[in-house]
């Protein structure tokens, strides 16, 4: 499938280019071989990968290729193809700055203001998750 036809017609600036079927995307990150590895082996994510650790995902081959140097950068040098649903992936491009809300939130924690911290937070509930996806992520 193409995105512009060959005639000359300019290609969208931003876009997501992905390898992708009728349910998942397939998302692309540079690991250390001591994180690459296990989870090579186990088909998942394991120890000693931190599930409470930020991680870039690139869509694009391509361009995960680009960012970790070819996979020669230290600790990028096994890049990973991991499957996830398409509304997984859609979740993560649906993703808001909240920047300046959390500078905010700091500002009256810092100033002992716990009431008016509490009244701008969201509910936060533990999220009920499939027996299959508590065993992947290590969860009770």
């Amino acid at each position: 499938m193409r995105d512009a036809p060959l005639t000359g017609d300019r290609v969208p600036g931003r876009q997501v280019r992905a390898a992708f079927d009728a349910r998942t995307v397939t998302v692309y990150q540079a690991y250390s071989p001591a994180i690459a590895e296990p989870a090579v082996a186990a088909g998942r994510f394991v120890s000693p990968f931190k599930f409470d650790r930020m991680t870039w995902i690139k869509p694009s081959f391509l361009w995960m290729m680009y960012r970790s140097g070819w996979a020669t950068k230290p600790d990028q040098e096994r890049v990973l193809a991991v499957s996830i649903t398409r509304d997984g992936f859609e979740w993560t491009v649906s993703i808001a700055d909240v920047t300046r809300f959390a500078h905010e939130i700091r500002g009256l924690a810092a100033a002992g203001d716990e009431a008016a911290v509490s009244a701008r937070l969201s509910a936060e509930l533990p999220y009920p998750l499939p027996v299959e996806i508590r065993s992947v992520i290590g969860a009770a």
